[in-house]
């Protein structure tokens, strides 16, 4: 069971609804990468700040040591509202990682490094509430690791 008695969707369970209503949409699929974790950080570093290449390593250990089956860089995309006469496009929120944990539920990591800006708290908490099949954390980093932050629907 996930932390605080919560139960996360199974991966089949995974944004099934969401994807057929048109409001995520999947990138990427799982890789099976031999060269770890070299390799799975050379295929995002162009896209990945320093600080998210960092947390990509700890996630990768943690896969190792069999914590987490899976992850994914910018995994999926959410949108959160349509374009209006204020907004001429639509809104929309990429979480950072996608992680699969070891009893199968799934959840999304944004990392943020000392700094959240008010408008990146306001796109994680609209996407936690019209999307509450996931669980959205906000990751930071600290001189023991990373604090989760978890954003309720």
């Amino acid at each position: 069971m996930a932390r605080g008695g919560r139960r996360g969707p199974t991966l089949g369970e995974v944004g099934e609804q969401a994807l057929r209503d048109g409001k995520a949409v999947v990138t990427s699929a799982p890789r099976q990468l031999a060269d770890v974790p070299q390799a799975v950080l050379r295929e995002f570093e162009s896209r990945m700040t320093a600080g998210e290449e960092k947390y990509a390593r700890f996630l990768e250990a943690r896969k190792i040591r069999g914590q987490i089956l899976w992850w994914e860089f910018e995994p999926m995309s959410f949108r959160l509202g349509p374009a209006n006469a204020k907004r001429q496009e639509e809104a929309w929120y990429t979480p950072d990682f996608g992680v699969l944990l070891a009893d199968r539920s799934y959840e999304l990591h944004e990392y943020k490094g000392d700094d959240w800006q008010e408008a990146s708290r306001v796109r994680i908490k609209a996407a936690a509430r019209l999307f509450p099949m996931f669980r959205f954390w906000g990751i930071q980093p600290r001189s023991f690791g990373y604090e989760p932050e978890e954003f309720p629907a």
